[in-house]
């Protein structure tokens, strides 16, 4: 699996970041906007704003749909950090519409597994869900790992939710096990869900349970993971309490 697919070709777009102008081959940019995934809004939430307002003010200025939605999609990253999530769900809503209308897949998967943490964070467990799924679909198709590890993430939460924290383990053992597989460290947002869930889940298993189900799921492929998360028991047989997968989910 490669880890992104292109943006749309054929044209260029421009970017604004403090106050400059300046062309950007889509190609070249994967998920988001190289400027607009610069600005630092980890530890400054309000210069970030500022900037990417600006980045997406010019962007509709100058009719550049795909620049104005990199800029949604990062404003709805912001928000969900800062913890305002209706204000997340309709930013990142909005970015990913206008990816779907540009075709551009990549795009379509990041949006929709954020929009899926943000309804789960909301208690919209069954439209999380119903995202989640469509966005596997979409990284299978398009090669994308990064996002592929991020649904495994909020299945992890749903597992733990739905009284399966085994389960739950193993599917954070196989996110873990996908970032350093990929050597692609989770941002705030991703980082903020996964610590939620994985708080919960310590003190639903004992430390012994937690390790083990853990490490077994850090050994899993991604077909073993995809199979567990879809709960098709018909792919696995039990060795010795240690789920094996039988056959492929994927060709």
């Amino acid at each position: 699996m490669k880890r992104h697919a292109s943006a749309p070709s054929g044209r260029s777009t421009r970017h604004a970041i403090g106050g400059t102008r300046y062309a950007v081959d889509p190609p070249d940019l994967p998920g988001e906007s190289n400027d607009i995934r610069g600005v630092p809004y980890e530890s400054d939430f309000l210069s970030a704003r500022e900037c990417i307002n600006e980045a997406l003010a010019i962007s509709r200025e100058i009719f550049d749909e795909f620049g104005a939605a990199a800029a949604l999609a990062r404003l709805g990253d912001i928000s969900r950090a800062e913890g305002k999530m209706s204000e997340s769900l309709s930013h990142t809503s909005e970015a990913l519409e206008t990816f779907r209308k540009l075709g551009y897949q990549q795009g379509v998967a990041s949006k929709l597994v954020n929009l899926a943490m943000t309804e789960y964070l909301m208690g919209d467990h069954q439209s999380a869900r119903l995202n989640a799924l469509e966005c596997l679909d979409t990284c299978i198709e398009v090669g994308d790992e990064v996002d592929i590890r991020n649904v495994f993430e909020l299945f992890a939460a749903l597992c733990l939710d739905n009284g399966e924290p085994l389960n739950a383990a193993r599917l954070s053992g196989a996110a873990a096990g996908r970032c350093e597989a990929i050597d692609h460290a989770h941002e705030l947002v991703e980082r903020r869900f996964r610590e939620l869930y994985l708080e919960k889940l310590q003190v639903a298993l004992t430390e012994n349970e937690f390790a083990e189900a853990y490490e077994e799921g850090q050994l899993m492929s991604v077909d073993e993971a995809i199979a567990l998360m879809l709960k098709d028991k018909s792919r696995f047989e039990d060795r010795g309490g240690k789920l094996r997968l039988i056959r492929s989910t994927i060709s």
